[in-house]
């Protein structure tokens, strides 16, 4: 789709995509790498990062995702130092590779430098929350390699395409799923579609490649005894627990209609969720009947559309993560799959050459940039400066972050609880969902796990307490939350036996300064009881 001049050349179309990829990344961390602090789910991270730049292992040495995503942040950290900073760094190189990948699949529909440009601003602002960029970039690389396959599928192509399953295993088990049955499906749609190619070489070349990509785990867990055991356990566990607490998907007739009754109508808040509403209804809609019309079409349409299958596979099996948690931050990590495939439509239907067309496809950029910036931590800064409110400057280790007043606040106050006890030490026990506190007081977590989501067996609730009586541990930080208002999940319940080992043998101290149902308790002088 050539929307005007500027045309790219195959010569120079590679180099234009690297530099536009990595000023977009670049930039992101530029403008808000210093901005906002998120101890939950990105200090899960960051935990996790920092404790592999220290020599653990991940899964066997602490609670984390699978390895990939630690080494590769441990080993920018390594070369830039320890911190949060340098952290957000090492995941906008990552996404910067990701963009690569999906500029690629672009350029193949618009041959304009403009558009592509703004298509890759576009994917930009729908890499969020930043401490996932993993997920995003990971869906670009699989479209790209499921293009190459439909293109030309042959031993070579699959054995890449295998390569990259286990690689992707090895930041998380969920995408090589995800990514395998992509990849099934499409070798069983061209087998079905041409009947000229080996089913049986097509997959011996796949498996070969497989084994390749997920190499660097299964030589992890030859030379790191006891991986083995925690991967299990790790796996044993997302089986048991599932790997989200579900909410409610926001469809449209449920978003739209509570935003036309809000009182206090936010305009980028809502064209952020009305967006994101329409593409949680167009995903299983689009993708499915993407899928079942390519079955239904001659070869001319096979060979001339392989972005749009690719994305339409891919996104079949990679909307399982968005709708396993309905919420923006799920639909984010999943939402490039379905871009590159709205583009793709006009070309595939043959609409493309039609002004009124490319005109459409533009606006449909530039609203999908409008309503992503909702989710950036700089938004909520500009925001926040215009109202008075403005953020404050918290030292954390060798970095400078940008916080809200509410959060400085907090984090003072936990200097001051903690305060003569410089030393990287095992004294402070945050739950449920405060993994970043430890990094960001240098501390280490007492126990294995360092994020508490779903219910403990007895045999992790013992060993997380005789963890906690070989420690030092003397401070214990508690939210009694009620994650998505469900009193399952509130930490009493979920490990009852290390609730009431805590309430036996700490004591709580009031008008700690901590947000409201959030507890502090220190350790008592008499001597601690034990449950053994």
């Amino acid at each position: 789709m050539n929307l005007g001049p500027g045309a790219l050349s195959k010569a120079t179309s590679l180099l234009y995509i690297s530099i536009v990829s990595i000023l977009l990344a670049g930039g992101v961390v530029l403008i808000e790498g210093r901005i906002g602090f998120n101890p939950a789910d990105e200090g899960f991270l960051w935990y996790g990062a920092e404790a592999t730049l220290a020599g653990q292992v991940p899964v066997r040495d602490f609670q984390s995702y699978f390895p990939g995503r630690y080494y590769w942040s441990s080993l920018w950290m390594h070369l830039t130092g320890p911190g949060i900073v340098s952290l957000r760094m090492s995941n906008a190189m990552f996404q910067a590779i990701g963009l690569i990948f999906g500029l690629m699949l672009a350029s193949r529909i618009f041959s304009n430098k403009t558009c592509l440009f703004l298509f890759g601003i576009l994917l930009t602002v729908w890499m969020f929350p930043r401490h996932k960029l993993f997920e995003s970039s990971i869906t670009m690389m699989a479209v790209y390699f499921a293009v190459l396959t439909i293109e030309k599928p042959n031993l070579a192509r699959l054995f890449a395409s295998g390569v990259f399953i286990g690689l992707a295993g090895f930041f998380g088990p969920n995408h090589a799923l995800y990514v395998l049955l992509s990849f099934m499906l499409l070798i069983a749609m061209i087998w079905f579609k041409t009947e000229s190619i080996p089913m049986a070489g097509n997959l011996s070349a796949l498996i070969a490649g497989i084994l390749t990509g997920f190499s660097p785990i299964l030589t992890l867990i030859l030379f790191y005894p006891g991986l083995l055991e925690s991967v299990i356990e790790s796996v044993m566990s997302v089986s048991r627990n599932g790997t989200n607490i579900p909410l409610p998907v926001p469809w449209p007739w449920r978003v739209i209609p509570q935003l036309l009754t809000s009182t206090s109508l936010d305009v980028p808040q809502a064209a952020f969720q009305t967006f994101g509403s329409i593409c949680f209804l167009a995903m299983p809609i689009f993708f499915g009947t993407t899928i079942v019309m390519t079955m239904l079409s001659g070869p001319g349409f096979w060979s001339g559309n392989s972005v749009l299958i690719a994305s339409a596979v891919v996104g079949f099996f990679y909307q399982h993560h968005a709708f396993s948690r309905a919420d923006m931050g799920h639909l984010a990590q999943v939402m490039p799959p379905l871009a590159i495939a709205l583009i793709s439509i006009p070309k595939a239907i043959g609409l493309d050459k039609i002004r009124t067309v490319r005109i459409n496809t533009i606006f449909f950029i530039i609203a999908g940039i409008f309503s992503g910036l909702w989710a950036h931590d700089y938004y909520h800064y500009l925001k926040s400066k215009q109202a008075g409110h403005h953020f404050q400057e918290v030292k954390m280790g060798r970095d400078i972050l940008w916080v809200i007043s509410d959060q400085a606040r907090l984090l003072g106050n936990m200097r001051q609880i903690l305060e003569g006890r410089t030393e990287n030490v095992s004294d402070a026990f945050f739950a449920p969902h405060w993994p970043g506190m430890y990094p960001a007081l240098n501390r280490k977590s007492p126990v294995w796990e360092i994020y508490f989501f779903h219910p403990a067996t007895e045999k992790q609730q013992r060993r997380m307490i005789s963890d906690m009586e070989k420690s030092d541990l003397r401070v214990v930080i508690i939210g009694d939350e009620a994650v998505d208002g469900r009193d399952e999940f509130r930490f009493m319940n979920t490990h009852p036996l290390v609730w009431d080992f805590i309430t036996r043998n700490f004591q709580e101290v009031w008008n700690a300064g901590l947000p409201p149902g959030y507890h502090l308790l220190t350790r008592k002088e008499a001597p601690r009881e034990s449950l053994f």
